[in-house]
């Protein structure tokens, strides 16, 4: 098994990261930034399974003891930071109990693995807290960070981590790695690719579950009728959501790819229709309130709210 062998693109960043492993040179905390979707967490257990692992060569063999357990999740020396869930902030009880995990000794070796899942959640309490941890770091402790996005994470963090920035897939990459997996009917990959932007992790989820292809092509068709001026359908659009069983920052995700599918048709290939209210100029203006709405995760919103109210642009002179 060769190491990140199911990651796919990002090339400088494994090939960096493989390097560090094989000179066993290791940085104190590492920051896997990129938007969501992009394969960073399985990046970062896939590089932490080879930081563990006790065969002399090939690193991680996926055979050991240590890689086993990994896999498998139990592995006593990598500890695992997440949200309740989607739209959740990581919480400073979450980081205290990560101190104190850092101050004790390996179980197994002489690493010890911490990954931080979305860490651009945490409010500035907790992320002071990790930077204690950056700034006086037990021997032996790796801590991996994981965002989507960089802009509000403090910049002693950022200035005490090895960023790794990761990228979605262009058309090409995207193109060779789904036709390997079996789909080889070209429209098919052009609306996957469409509806994932190339985030090569998402487009695995929707393969595994054509489920969520349904949902984006039923708030495409309900977005197409509110640009038509069937704006008593932007009430329906939280409802819908709901009803398929996404969250509304699910939703915000959908949208932003309908959104940026629509602004290329009107910019680059120029599509226009007779009846057409989503102009240029309103898509970019609800593109950036989504993208303020879905940084905003931290405040207590009214997201259904927040979403009807920036759809509503549609309908304004």
């Amino acid at each position: 098994m060769q190491m990140f062998e199911r990651i796919y693109g990002n090339e400088m960043n494994k090939n960096i990261l493989k390097k560090v492993v094989e000179t066993e040179r290791f940085s104190h905390a590492y920051l896997f930034a990129g938007p969501k979707g992009t394969q960073k967490r399985d990046a970062a257990l896939e590089f932490a399974k080879a930081i563990l692992c006790i065969e002399k060569n090939s690193k991680p063999c996926g055979l050991c003891s240590q890689c086993l357990k990994v896999q498998k999740g139990n592995h006593p020396d990598i500890h695992e930071i997440k949200t309740g869930a989607e739209g959740d902030s990581i919480k400073i009880s979450q980081v205290r109990q990560l101190q104190k995990s850092a101050a004790t000794k390996p179980y197994e070796g002489d690493k010890k693995i911490f990954i931080v899942n979305s860490c651009e959640t945490m409010g500035v309490p907790g992320q002071n807290a990790i930077l204690k941890i950056l700034e006086e770091p037990e021997e032996g402790t790796i801590i991996l960070l994981i965002a989507n996005s960089k802009s509000s994470i403090l910049p002693t963090i950022l200035s005490r981590c090895q960023i790794l920035n990761f990228m979605p897939l262009r058309y090409t990459e995207f193109l060779n790695v789904v036709e390997a997996k079996g789909i080889t009917d070209i429209n098919e990959i052009k609306f996957l690719y469409q509806i994932t932007q190339g985030r090569m992790g998402e487009a695995l989820k929707a393969l595994e579950d054509p489920g969520k292809i349904d949902i984006y092509k039923s708030i495409s068709s309900s977005m197409d009728s509110i640009s038509k001026g069937e704006f008593d359908k932007i009430f329906q659009i939280p409802a819908l959501a709901k009803d398929k069983g996404i969250n509304e920052l699910e939703l915000t995700d959908y949208l932003l790819v309908y959104l940026r599918q629509r602004l290329v048709e009107k910019t680059v290939y120029k599509e226009n229709s007779d009846i057409d209210y989503l102009t240029v100029g309103k898509i970019n203006d609800i593109i950036e309130g989504i993208m303020e709405l879905q940084s905003n995760t931290k405040i207590n919103l009214n997201m259904p709210l927040q979403i009807e109210n920036l759809l509503l642009r549609i309908q304004e002179e």
